[in-house]
């Protein structure tokens, strides 16, 4: 591939397809002064495809369940814009897309991505969605987790009647995701201890590849799994289970304990909220839980009930009490005076 600009000339070998070689050479010829290198006509289709194939910002090959999470959010702009020309997208084009998508919050955010890297490209004259594109995102209603009296109730009824999803119990109460949990192996564990390591999901499969770099972390487990762990050890996966068998077997077990029904993500914000009532630093609980930052942990998985925060009320006046009555109340008021 050669391109000449301004009697200057660059030549560079680029292995992959003539799409992509055309692609490079208007990068280039951006960078050597041209301003009209993103004349050149590539779709939204196209460039989408080497999007979706090429590596992540980290500079390694795009997670399976990333490039999923990308196909169902592009497939509405790819079935109304695919066909356009990145030169010619204008902000009126993408908004509506944007708008009819039946996933507009989702459909914005892989829109921006994948055109913004086209115009780091050179593939586009300006900087797509500078402009806002207001979209309206459901809130579900908000669940709350086990109480520490559901806990209990939880841990005395589930492993008797299905010791698969006790096991499953004891994990997220130790802080696992629901990927990690999924992926853990017996083998794994010792002296009490588990090697949070391996994850598990229907796209990626069983694989020893944690979700960030403070996910492989040593945890203790809860004392439930003692009993199961030499008895289990070498016969791999703790919950040999895909997503769906999960979800629909710990639904089923909790109906069959009356217990209140909740998910499967929210049995670790139930670890959060216990560790955290019970004095737990939060920059223990946030490494326990596989966090780099100890803010995430607040923003969106601490969620204590009313009954904690009356408690909670409780101390405060009970610190505030000096022996003379509470504050505001009637012989204080004279003692004052």
């Amino acid at each position: 591939m050669k391109v000449q600009r301004n009697g200057k000339i660059r030549t560079e070998t680029v292995h992959g397809t003539r799409l992509q070689a055309e692609m490079r050479a208007a990068r280039i010829a951006q960078e050597m002064g041209s301003s009209k290198a993103w004349e050149r006509g590539v779709t939204l289709a196209e460039y989408y495809e080497i999007f979706r194939n090429s590596e992540s910002n980290r500079g390694t090959p795009k997670d399976p369940s990333t490039v999923k999470w990308y196909d169902r959010a592009m497939a509405y702009p790819l079935e109304m814009l695919g066909q356009e020309l990145l030169s010619k997208l204008q902000h009126e084009q993408i908004a509506e897309a944007v708008r009819r998508s039946p996933s507009p919050d989702n459909s914005k955010r892989a829109l921006r991505a994948v055109l913004r890297r086209a115009y780091d490209e050179g593939l586009m004259p300006s900087k797509p969605l500078e402009r806002r594109i207001p979209t309206h995102k459901e809130r579900k209603s908000r669940q709350s987790p086990w109480t520490p009296q559901e806990v209990s109730h939880a841990l005395v009824a589930i492993p008797l009647k299905d010791p698969m999803m006790g096991v499953y119990l004891a994990l997220g109460l130790s802080g696992l995701r629901r990927g990690e949990a999924l992926g853990a192996r017996w083998e794994d564990i010792e002296e009490g201890m588990l090697h949070v390591l391996w994850t598990y999901s229907d796209v990626n499969g069983h694989r020893p590849k944690p979700k960030n770099d403070g996910s492989e972390r040593w945890v203790p487990i809860f004392p439930l799994l003692s009993g199961f762990v030499e008895s289990q050890r070498g016969s791999g996966r703790c919950i040999p289970l895909d997503e769906s068998a999960l979800h629909k077997r710990w639904k089923k077990v909790q109906r069959e304990c009356g217990l209140r029904i909740i998910s499967p993500k929210m049995l670790r914000h139930t670890s959060d909220t216990l560790m955290l009532l019970s004095g737990v630093a939060p920059d223990l609980n946030a490494a326990m839980h596989g966090r780099r930052d100890p803010t995430m942990t607040y923003q969106h998985y601490f969620r204590p009930s009313e009954e904690d925060m009356r408690e909670a009320m409780e101390k405060i006046l009970i610190r505030l009490d000096t022996g003379t009555g509470r504050p505001g109340t009637r012989e204080n008021s004279e003692g004052a005076d």
